[in-house]
């Protein structure tokens, strides 16, 4: 079955303590559609380590230091995530760094347990999952981008390809399908339905060939 509600989140730590949680990007995703985005700075808990993540994510002390703790920002996070599933790119890191900062400040109300992870879903890096799928990355490391990346990499695994940089033409003549499709102007939307066979057979630079029209988003998906 198909969860198709949830929420993709990331962090980015100042440092290797997975208590420094300076950035947090979070993406709401409701009937397999992308609804809500938030995304905060961190005044993280400090620690002992004297080398920071500054050259990773570009995200100074300086940036944080009057940016809201973990502990401010969590009823936000808290009624954004509500009762959804979290989705992130290595639970090893993401959940933990949430359980870390919450159990830091005596904080409960995220249930943790309930997640997905796109990275033992696929074996891959983000990167390579997005380069996979034709998913625009955005700028790697951005709390931001990479939760959006990573919701809409959860959605490729089960079927539905998201894509939001390049146009695109399908090669239905050449590949002899039988789909309908359909466009929401109101969102500039390109809707393909396509048999699971199909996805599963033909990777997705076969079916999306070229750069035509502009439209903000193109989404792929099977029966």
């Amino acid at each position: 079955m198909k969860t198709t509600n949830f929420v993709a989140i990331d962090f980015e730590t100042m440092t290797g303590a997975l208590t420094s949680a300076c950035a947090i990007g979070l993406v709401k995703v409701i009937n397999g559609n992308i609804q809500q985005s938030y995304y905060s700075l961190i005044n993280p808990i400090p620690d002992d380590n004297k080398y920071l993540n500054t050259s990773v994510h570009g995200i100074t002390l300086e940036m944080v230091s009057e940016a809201p703790t973990f502990a401010q920002l969590f009823p936000v996070l808290e009624s954004f995530i509500g009762s959804l599933p979290i989705v992130c790119h290595n639970r090893g890191a993401d959940i933990n760094i949430m359980h870390r900062c919450m159990d830091y400040y005596g904080l409960k109300g995220i249930d943790t347990a309930n997640n997905y992870c796109t990275f033992e879903m696929t074996g891959q890096s983000l990167t390579a999952c997005c380069a996979k799928f034709g998913i625009s990355m955005g700028v790697h490391h951005n709390a931001l981008d990479d939760a959006m990346a990573c919701a809409k990499v959860f959605l490729a695994c089960q079927g539905d390809i998201v894509a939001t940089t390049f146009k695109v033409v399908f090669l239905l003549t050449y590949l002899k399908l039988t789909v309908s499709c359909k466009c929401n102007v109101a969102t500039s939307k390109v809707f393909l339905h396509m048999p699971l066979e199909i996805v599963t057979t033909h990777p997705l630079e076969t079916v999306v060939f070229n750069l035509v029209n502009n439209f903000d988003d193109f989404s792929l998906f099977h029966s």
